[in-house]
């Protein structure tokens, strides 16, 4: 049995695997969105038309689209929680 103070919360083991506070754009499409293009994402982007905000750094034009690994976190838990209610009730 899981002791729940022993187990990694979602920031954590996002931080575990990326080892940096920042992702990019690109990385969370293909591992947590892959229904949508990275050019639709990009597009989204620009207009902050995502589930979540995001950062460009140095030169705005020439810079790629970042995630704060914060904010992917509290939408993955965000997106669980409604996955959860959603399972509990069809299963009723």
């Amino acid at each position: 049995m899981t002791n729940k103070a022993q187990t990694l919360n979602t920031y954590q083991m996002l931080f575990i695997r990326y080892m940096s506070p920042l992702v990019s754009l690109e990385t969370v499409v293909q591992e947590y969105m892959n229904n949508m293009s990275i050019e639709h994402a990009k597009r989204f982007a620009s207009k902050q038309q995502l589930p979540f905000p995001v950062v460009r750094l140095g030169e705005k034009a020439k810079a790629a689209w970042m995630v704060n690994i914060v904010d992917l976190a509290i939408y993955i838990d965000q997106q669980t929680a409604i996955a959860k209610i959603d399972h509990t009730s069809m299963n009723r």
